[in-house]
């Protein structure tokens, strides 16, 4: 079977439909970001909905977050590599010609869940 992070770098984040992003701060102990994401099953022929929760984070910086209710929010790429903590760098996009999403992060851990598919988008 595949590590977290083997299953995590299988994964094409290229033009990778992004459904959400939040912050789970708490009490500030172990403050994480999720994202919620789709790829799609070629052999089911259908999208497999994906949350990867970055737990207590080390460090955090952004671009400015914007999302239009008519833009296409998707992944351009993402990379994460344990190097004694999770490294890594996540480009979104939302749309031709709009801005990119730039971020860089580092995290002691980080959760991989499949969610259930979707039969529509």
């Amino acid at each position: 079977p595949m590590t977290q992070l083997e299953l995590l770098q299988s994964i094409d984040f290229h033009d990778q439909p992004v459904s959400g992003l939040r912050f789970e701060l708490g009490d500030m102990k172990e403050p994480s970001f999720v994202i919620d994401f789709e790829t799609y099953d070629d052999e089911a022929k259908d999208f497999v909905e994906w949350s990867l929760q970055l737990n207590d984070l080390i460090s955090f910086s952004s671009t400015r977050i914007e999302i239009a209710s008519d833009s296409d929010f998707d992944f351009f790429s993402f990379h994460l590599a344990m190097d004694g903590t999770f490294k890594g760098d996540i480009l979104l996009t939302s749309g031709f010609g709009k801005l990119n999403v730039s971020i860089n992060l580092e995290c002691r851990s980080f959760v991989l869940a499949n969610r259930v598919a979707k039969t529509t988008r």
